[in-house]
């Protein structure tokens, strides 16, 4: 195949880390199914067209699945995919022999590509955020699961996609979530080959998880083991803050800026800030930084009777977001302690009673001399 032996064996290891959280993930146990087949081409190979799976029946006996990669693509957004795939296959085909010319079972999209992110070998990837959404609100996740991004389009909109897919796996196999997904995928019937899987598991409650899906985006990325690098938004609006805070207009006026000397340098300072913290927005709280952009965009030509009204549009914008953000982190604060199954233990020692002294005075230690000598 024309590759070195020390990058084959980079290669290996990254499959097998694939694997690794693959099964962490999902709770499926190492198993003694058949193994996947990765067959590596070499990019000179002009006839070979793109990564690809199949799966062969081995003379009814069990699932033959069989991955084709191009060395040149192995490290494409495709391959954690495909890898997924390949992977949710053999647990489906695990207990059964495949019949000839059964159809295949097909996945949703969000859930190979999501599994794909979270388990994707190629470690440490993190894209800028800042095509994420183009500014727009996030999508309900009822419309977000019937979105069909173009695999034509650009490596930047599929890895949004893959990134809001893996918030949303994330979220679903958190308490006993991993369990119902098991449930929900199940294991191919010889007597029901034409079973086709349901859009959502039944298990998980929708509610309940897209409200943790948004927290999820809203947090992600903070830490150091985030896929992107991308602030949570209370912390994406304090910087906006931060920023606007500076102003040395009355009650730091974006609108009064207009009536400043040399504005327009301030103007333009105040855009390349605002563009850099957009870098690492939140998709919650950009539209609160593009509506800040484009006041500052037409400041010069705008008259102030306009630009009041705009401002005041944005300052409202930003309490919604900031009350929205609240809202979601105590529901699930609310919802996650309803649903623990016994005390932390953090609380405890606020609902101990302290054991008073008792205080006696003339009249009750005499009470308790004439006790003690007895009535």
């Amino acid at each position: 195949m024309g590759d070195s032996s020390p990058a084959l064996t980079k290669f290996l290891h990254a499959l097998a880390d694939c694997e690794e959280k693959f099964q962490g993930l999902t709770g499926y146990p190492s198993s003694d199914s058949p193994p996947i087949l990765v067959v590596l081409h070499s990019s000179e190979e002009s006839h070979f067209p793109k990564n690809t799976l199949r799966v062969d029946s081995l003379e009814g006996k069990c699932a033959k699945i069989q991955i084709d990669l191009a060395i040149s693509q192995s490290a494409g957004s495709e391959l954690g995919d495909i890898l997924s795939r390949g992977m949710l296959l053999r647990e489906f085909y695990a207990n059964g022999p495949l019949s000839s010319g059964a159809t295949v079972m097909e996945f949703p999209l969000w859930l190979t590509r999501g599994i794909g992110w979270i388990c994707r070998p190629w470690g440490s990837f993190a894209p800028s955020p800042s095509f994420l959404n183009k500014g727009k609100m996030v999508p309900f996740l009822k419309d977000f699961l019937h979105q069909q991004p173009s695999r034509a389009g650009s490596n930047q909109v599929l890895e949004a996609y893959d990134w809001m897919a893996a918030a949303i796996v994330k979220a679903g196999m958190k308490g006993g979530g991993a369990s119902d997904f098991r449930k929900w995928i199940g294991h191919f019937n010889p007597r029901d080959p034409a079973r086709r899987l349901s859009d959502w598991p039944e298990g998980w409650l929708f509610r309940p998880i897209e409200r943790r899906w948004l927290l999820i985006m809203a947090g992600d990325g903070s830490g150091a083991t985030g896929g992107f690098s991308m602030l949570g938004t209370v912390a994406t609006i304090k910087r906006y803050d931060a920023i606007i805070s500076e102003l040395s207009t009355p009650g730091h006026s974006l609108t009064l800026l207009k009536k400043e000397k040399g504005y327009k340098f301030t103007s333009q300072q105040l855009t390349s800030r605002l563009r850099a913290l957009r870098l690492q927005a939140n998709p919650l709280v950009m539209p609160l930084i593009d509506s800040s952009l484009h006041l500052l965009s037409v400041i010069e030509h705008q008259s102030l009777k306009k630009l009041t009204l705009e401002e005041k549009q944005i300052t409202n914008l930003r309490n919604h977001i900031l009350k929205q953000s609240h809202s979601i982190e105590d529901y699930l604060d609310w919802y996650e302690m309803t649903k623990a199954l016994g005390s932390s233990g953090l609380f405890d020692r606020y609902l101990v009673t302290p054991e008073m002294p008792v205080k006696k005075g003339p009249v009750g230690r005499y009470l308790d001399a004439i006790e003690e000598r007895g009535w």
